[in-house]
């Protein structure tokens, strides 16, 4: 990553290394607001999947011929 910052500030003009961090930082922070969506929609998911797991299904035999 060193690298990578330097060759950043030693050929690009000052406006540019500006712009690029600024677009890092929004980048790393949409990524973030994703990842905590991501948490909370499979907590949801794993809760619905429980829920139904422990739903035990009711089965009804009916006869036909009255008894």
């Amino acid at each position: 990553m060193k690298l990578k910052d330097w060759l950043l500030k030693k050929y690009l003009p000052s406006w540019a290394v500006l712009e690029y961090g600024d677009a890092l930082e929004a980048a790393q922070r949409r990524v973030r607001e994703l990842e905590a969506e991501n948490r909370q929609l499979r907590a949801y998911i794993n809760g619905v999947e429980r829920g139904l797991r422990a739903k035990q299904p009711e089965i009804r035999i009916e006869r036909s011929d009255g008894g």
